[in-house]
């Protein structure tokens, strides 16, 4: 129906009312709308990937001008190849061999065991106090031949990480102590840990350097990680001096490029990619009414919730594992068993081969024939940890539940006929993440380990790198990409149904772009922020009080984007996140490189105020420190009353 407005105001008296005028001051206060990586897309059909691999062009790059190279030397002959081509191009080469103890032959050869966070620190030491910056450092050592033992024991395992994964993160460790300026290049150099065309015998206890070489970077903006894959049987071969030098040549040519992972398959170049399945032929699902489910890790939040959801949909007969000795049963616990649903809690340390094969046995004593297992054991306590902090106990014990839990449940399966064992790994895996080195490695080796078994026709194993589970009101409420309990079972059905993969990578937002941000460092490397100035100026938020405050206010507005941040604002609520987080430790480390501020300390606190005071806290009793020595130093010529 039409309106008569004139007639509707006929007996009214109308005025001008003066508003204030409006200053045009060309401001902008548009925040920009997120990238596709950071919305969830909303069919769990459409949140599956597969690696795969493909043939990338080997091209030839101009030599580039003499640099330093640190090489951490295997026994193939590999590395003398390399250091060989290196002096004929006139690099400088300082070579690091592995023995009983620390040896220095002159100023470039040296000799340290295997493992010796100690003797790296001395190395690298000795080296900035020369100054000497490196360039570049290959470590090869995860080339040397393999112990067979380590495919099917812990104790073989964790040699082979010795001369790997321990060798590599302590001489990160001591590179980011000692180099703090320039960017250095580290090439992390492995044998068949991936599955490339299929000919391969994948060895995952190599695959635990993939962990490292993705979160190294994030954590340190002056680190670039490069992992190069290449075929055990072509240095092994007969010819191998001829061989060590052709692999040589590809070292040589990969150090110019740029993708982050790359693998040499007779003479072939390989890199990763990542295919959609969201078209993939399914086949139904795999599990059975009224089956029989055995799930590690049973009394955490994830496994009650998946008991649960079998329970509930399928009328399942569950026999949940956990340690000895740990957490009580809970809430959602006995809810289950009030439920009526058929559950035994059996008492078992993942790792102890002889308490699994009793509670394996009193499993099928009680139900019958297992029909399949999910592996959601894990050590979540600590698990975020910086890669500095990252010691041989933190990393063992993600390796025990992970790596030694998964050994042990391949032995008790090897004469089970089972439908699935589901390994619940994770997204960090392939994206890293800020103090997930050990965690990433762990769960490295777990999706290495699946692929090892398909080439053995083991077709019943599937490894998935999940990405958050919205397990509580808490997590609900951080994490784009978190997954709803609801969401995250439905997941886990899709991914039981895809037939003939080994590993699925799950990732609710756009894996590509979230590749780019993490892997690639793109957005990291990129300054694309704006400087948006605030409507309202700097408000009721606290202004900087002391030069401290000036300039981390400086790094944090460069960095967020952001104008007049007030020192007592929270970083991650002002729109910052990890990655962006690493860039501006690393900056402020830049600015303030004698404070010691650290991850951990940032976390705990992420405010200018906070971090102001740390840093003044610290420089503060360094300056009284070194008063001190000068005091000492000088005490004999001091009168009463001098000092202040």
């Amino acid at each position: 129906m039409a309106i008569d407005w004139p007639a509707y105001h006929a007996h009214e008296r109308c005025r001008r009312i003066p508003l204030p005028t409006y200053p045009f001051e060309r401001q902008r206060y548009w925040i920009e709308p997120a990238t596709r990586s950071e919305t969830k897309r909303g069919d769990p059909s459409d949140w599956f990937y597969a690696p795969f691999w493909k043939l990338a062009a080997a091209k030839r790059h101009a030599a580039t001008v003499r640099q330093t190279w640190l090489l951490l030397m295997d026994d193939a002959g590999i590395g003398d190849a390399l250091a060989q081509k290196l002096h004929q191009a006139q690099h400088t080469v300082i070579t690091v061999r592995f023995g009983t103890r620390y040896e220095q032959s002159n100023n470039t050869e040296f000799v340290l065991p295997d493992a010796s966070e100690a003797h790296f620190e001395e190395l690298f030491g000795r080296l900035a106090t020369s100054g000497i910056h490196l360039d570049h450092m290959v470590h090869m050592r995860g080339l040397d031949d393999l112990d067979e033992q380590a495919m099917h024991e812990f104790a073989g395992f964790e040699r082979r990480q010795e001369q790997g994964y321990f060798n590599l993160l302590f001489a990160l460790k001591a590179l980011t102590k000692w180099q703090r300026s320039g960017t250095t290049l580290c090439h992390v150099v492995t044998s068949d840990a991936y599955r490339v065309t299929g000919e391969e015998s994948v060895g995952p206890e190599t695959a635990t350097m993939a962990g490292l070489c993705k979160v190294a970077p994030q954590e340190h903006a002056h680190l670039r990680c490069r992992h190069i894959d290449l075929a055990r049987c072509e240095y092994l071969e007969p010819t191998t001096g001829s061989s060590a030098e052709r692999l040589a040549d590809c070292l040589f040519e990969e150090a110019q490029r740029q993708d982050t992972v790359v693998a040499y398959r007779r003479g072939h170049r390989w890199i990763p990619s990542y295919v959609p399945q969201n078209h993939a032929p399914r086949g139904p699902g795999r599990f059975r009414h009224g089956g029989v489910y055995v799930i590690t890790g049973g009394l955490g939040r994830l496994g009650m919730v998946i008991a649960s959801y079998l329970a509930a949909t399928y009328a399942a007969r569950l026999v949940l594992i956990a340690r000895p000795g740990s957490q009580e049963p809970s809430e959602g616990w006995h809810e289950l068993e009030a439920s009526g649903a058929q559950v035994v809690l059996c008492r078992a340390d993942v790792t102890d081969a002889e308490q699994m094969e009793h509670a394996f046995h009193l499993a099928e004593e009680r139900f019958g024939v297992i029909d399949g297992v999910i592996h959601a054991a894990g050590q979540l306590r600590d698990v975020i940890t910086p890669l500095v902090e990252t010691t041989v106990n933190s990393s063992r014990a993600q390796f025990m539940p992970k790596v030694q839990g998964l050994l042990v449940l391949d032995a008790l399966l090897r004469h089970r006929q089972v439908d699935f064992c589901l390994l619940m790994s994770s997204l960090s895996a392939v994206l890293g993440g800020l103090g997930f080195a050990a965690y990433a490695a762990a769960n490295s080796y777990m999706d290495a380990f699946v692929h090892h078994k398909h080439g053995q026709g083991e077709t019943f194993w599937l490894s998935v790198n999940w990405d958050g589970w919205l397990v509580d009101d808490v997590s609900e409420l951080t994490g784009v990409h978190g997954m709803r309990l609801a969401e995250g079972m439905q997941a886990m059905e899709w991914a039981l149904s895809v037939e003939d993969i080994p590993q699925l990578v799950q990732a609710t937002g756009d894996l590509h772009r979230r590749l780019e941000k993490w892997i690639d460092l793109r957005s990291v490397e990129a300054d694309q922020h704006r400087l948006y100035a605030r409507a309202d100026a700097l408000g009721d938020r606290l202004a900087p009080r002391n030069d401290v405050e000036h300039r981390l206010q400086g790094l944090w507005q460069e960095l967020i984007g952001i104008d007049g941040i007030g020192v007592n604002e929270d970083f991650f609520e002002l729109g910052g996140d990890s990655l962006l987080a690493t860039r501006l430790l690393n900056r402020i480390r830049d600015a303030f490189p004698d404070a010691g501020y650290s991850m951990r300390a940032f976390f705990e606190a992420p405010t200018i105020a906070s971090g102001a005071e740390k840093i003044s806290t610290s420089l503060l009793a360094q300056k009284l420190e070194e008063k001190k020595l000068d005091v000492m130093r000088e005490q004999d010529n001091i009168e009463e009353g001098e000092f202040q």
